[in-house]
């Protein structure tokens, strides 16, 4: 026997037959902004690296020049008040130097030993940190390779940039808000992502040589910044 389905029937099919979620509220109007601070300091210590370099034609004659110098900067150093803390050695190698026949006629020869020892030191006061380079090199340092300047302690003033981040985004959700005739209302979510970014100073070897005087260095000012993501519901 054939059944027959009526009209009553087929809508009942059809209403039960929707999707499950035909009935889900849709989520509230939202905006996302990206704001960015930031905030200029003055360093107030300083990462250097410098080291020496010894050749000579036996190797072990090269590390001996070597270690005796190495020797006499790191006594001058904790001279100068630097704590072992802040001496670190960076670099250390010995490696053949050889002499090539620009003809190819010849096979390559051993002309002798380089020696390389390299240090990095943590300046914490910076008004000494002229006369640390240049007693460095008066003491045997023939390479400097850079200087980084940095902050003891950044969180005041990364606080600070995060406040100017935040202000950036509020700023810019707001107005576009208020252009399409809405409010914004409470934080919906929020991310950060902050970074420092030190500026290395390279020093030539001619500038340091001198002893009338000591080296002159500008740490001038460093930007420190902070990033944020935030979602506001809109209303």
């Amino acid at each position: 026997m054939r059944r027959i389905l009526t009209l009553p029937t087929l809508a009942i099919l059809a209403f039960m037959s929707l999707p499950a979620h035909a009935d889900t509220p849709s989520p509230p109007p939202s905006i996302t902004m990206q704001g960015s601070g930031e905030v200029m300091v003055t360093p107030d210590m300083a990462s250097i690296s410098l080291g020496v370099t010894s050749f000579a034609v036996k190797a072990r004659e090269a590390l001996d020049a070597n270690t005796a110098a190495m020797t006499k900067i790191f006594a001058g150093l904790k001279a100068a008040g630097i704590a072992e803390k802040d001496l670190q050695t960076a670099g250390f190698s010995i490696n053949p130097r050889m002499s090539y026949d620009p003809n190819n006629a010849q096979p390559p020869k051993l002309e002798g030993y380089e020696v390389s020892n390299q240090l990095t030191i943590i300046i914490r006061k910076l008004d000494t940190l002229g006369s640390v380079i240049d007693a460095a090199v008066s003491d045997g340092s023939n390479n400097v390779n850079g200087i980084s300047f940095g902050l003891s302690d950044t969180q005041a003033a990364t606080d600070e940039a995060r406040r100017k981040a935040y202000a950036d985004a509020e700023r810019k959700a707001r107005l576009y808000a208020e252009a399409a005739g809405l409010e914004l209302a409470e934080v919906m979510s929020l991310s950060e992502t902050s970074g420092f970014e030190p500026r290395p100073m390279r020093l030539q070897m001619d500038a340091m040589v001198a002893k009338s005087a000591p080296v002159p260095v500008a740490p001038g000012e460093q930007a420190l910044s902070a990033s944020v993501n935030v979602t506001w519901r809109l209303e």
